[in-house]
């Protein structure tokens, strides 16, 4: 039910058109300033996880999902990274993968994420 709620306000997000999908958009809007949270694909290749993390700076990045979850999401193939660029919806998503996180350690919930 949490995974399912953050990827409810991922898909909010992208009719918003408050999201940077894919390394490029993600990396452009981390040059401007804009990007809030960053969500990087349990699978994504070192190389991009590497890149990802090292222009994010205090940007927090949460490895999340796989990237064909992402894509399927998406209508893409695959996605490796999305950038959220509201801070409102990453709020959202933080406290939602912070219930999951709480409902996994106490056993209430098994998710695979």
């Amino acid at each position: 039910m949490t995974q399912d709620k953050v990827y409810y306000l991922l898909s909010l997000a992208a009719r918003a058109r408050k999201l940077a999908l894919g390394s490029s958009a993600v990396l452009a809007a981390l040059r401007k300033g804009k990007v809030q949270l960053i969500f990087l694909a349990t699978d994504a290749s070192p190389n991009l996880a590497r890149k990802i993390r090292h222009h994010a700076g205090q940007c927090p990045v949460v490895v999340y999902g796989t990237k064909s979850e992402f894509g399927e999401l998406f209508f893409r193939s695959e996605l490796g990274v999305i950038g959220v660029l509201d801070k409102n919806f990453a709020s959202g998503m933080r406290s939602a993968i912070a219930t999951s996180t709480q409902q996994n350690e106490s056993g209430t919930e098994s998710r695979d994420h």
